[in-house]
């Protein structure tokens, strides 16, 4: 964590401060990570360096198992404004699509590639082109904008 602190203040990349403050905030105890705990949720979870506090935790509404890797975060003029979440995996897409449904979410921003420096971050989540199901959910593409330093799908 200093490394990167270091990184950012050198860099002047002010955008990565944010997310460290994130990050600190929702980084639980280890005593408040009690589903995180739970042999079934491990496998939910594609890095385990920072885990989804029961306080802020987003969980899933119905059926038998309500873990996502996923938590609130406020804005400046609501609390539990935004969900942060974990590149969807293919094992955990459809709870990601049940999150994004249930939780009423317009846009989603992804902060990596599928793939970066040949390893793979998460899965192709959404569909291109076409409509694709995620168990009561439908996603559909609507388009890709890409950029020199940002890539809006």
């Amino acid at each position: 964590k200093v490394s990167i602190i270091k990184y950012v203040f050198s860099s002047e990349t002010w955008g990565i401060i944010v997310i460290l403050q994130v990050l600190e905030k929702v980084s639980p105890k280890p005593a408040e990570v009690s589903r995180m705990e739970a042999l079934r949720n491990r496998k939910k979870n594609c890095d385990d360096r920072y885990l989804p506090s029961d306080r802020w935790r987003v969980a899933l509404r119905g059926g038998s198992n309500d873990y996502i890797h996923a938590v609130f975060a406020s804005g400046y003029k609501q609390k539990r404004a935004f969900i942060i979440a974990q590149s969807p995996m293919e094992s955990t897409a459809r709870d990601f699509w049940k999150m994004v449904h249930d939780r009423k979410c317009g846009v989603i921003v992804m902060l990596c590639d599928l793939v970066e420096d040949g390893q793979e971050m998460c899965c192709q989540y959404w569909p291109q082109p076409g409509m694709v199901k995620f168990g009561k959910v439908y996603s559909r593409f609507d388009r890709r904008t890409d950029s020199d330093w940002i890539s809006y799908s």
